[in-house]
């Protein structure tokens, strides 16, 4: 969803755009069905004969991400972690604001997400997968700087840098006890491109679309496991245990 402001001074000119967001993660089949919200969003527009259902419920930012780093190890070796999600236990759903000033080169970004993370894990030593997941309020920032403005240029190149906070409230594994995984910071750098298509008309307070492609690395800068928790046991189910989960994103936007 886009609104523009546009006053006399042209440094307060900028671009505000908001919207929900779906990502999944290690799965095919619904990063295509992500994105191809497109088609609904068109259909809903023409079934209401507004924009404004489509661009507040149905989103205009589609993303898949890939589990480039899945390392989990124990004290007995490291666990052999699968590296496809068949069932759509990873995914994210959230809504997200973003404002780059139309002359500014540094723009921002906030997001607040409900975030599943499911691993399929093969301890050493045993027989069968185990799932090790949590579910998760992500509330997280994003700084963007666009390396030319969008006055005199239709299309520039951003600089994306960002990190979200990952606060657990429930999960699985070896123990039900939300205590028995970590809380903690995820780091995001990347690149995008955005472009701006030449139907602008500032004097009659124009609709346009704007189009953005991402590429994104994030880092989970905190261990998955809580080594320290002790169960009603007595026992620390995961003494010695440590994670290192790295994603690679790839995110479409586009805002009619």
């Amino acid at each position: 969803m886009c609104f523009h402001s546009f006053a006399a001074g042209p440094l307060q000119r900028g671009r505000v755009t908001f919207g929900p967001k779906v990502e999944f993660t290690d799965n095919l089949y619904g990063a295509v069905a992500n994105y191809g919200t497109g088609l609904l969003s068109a259909g809903v527009t023409a079934l209401t004969g507004s924009p404004w259902v489509s661009k507040l419920l149905i989103p205009s930012s589609a993303g898949t991400r890939l589990l480039v780093n899945r390392d989990i190890v124990t004290p007995a070796g490291a666990a052999q972690v699968r590296w496809w999600d068949w069932k759509l236990r990873n995914h994210v759903f959230g809504y997200e604001f973003e404002f780059q000033p139309t002359v500014s080169h540094l723009g921002y970004g906030f997001e607040l997400d409900y975030e599943r993370q499911s691993r399929m894990a093969k301890l050493p030593g045993a027989e069968d997968f185990m799932e090790f997941s949590k579910m998760m309020v992500t509330p997280g920032v994003t700084l963007q700087y666009q390396f030319s403005d969008l006055i005199e240029h239709s299309w520039t190149v951003n600089l994306v840098v960002g990190a979200k906070y990952n606060y657990a409230f429930k999960c699985s594994g070896l123990s039900d006890e939300v205590k028995s995984v970590n809380n903690g910071f995820t780091g995001t750098i990347g690149l995008g491109v955005s472009f701006l298509p030449s139907n602008v008309d500032i004097d009659t307070g124009y609709e346009f679309s704007y189009y953005q492609i991402r590429v994104m690395y994030s880092r989970d800068m905190f261990n998955y496991f809580n080594p320290e928790y002790v169960n009603a046991a007595g026992v620390k189910p995961y003494e010695g245990w440590t994670s290192k989960y790295g994603y690679l994103t790839f995110q479409v936007t586009a805002f009619m």
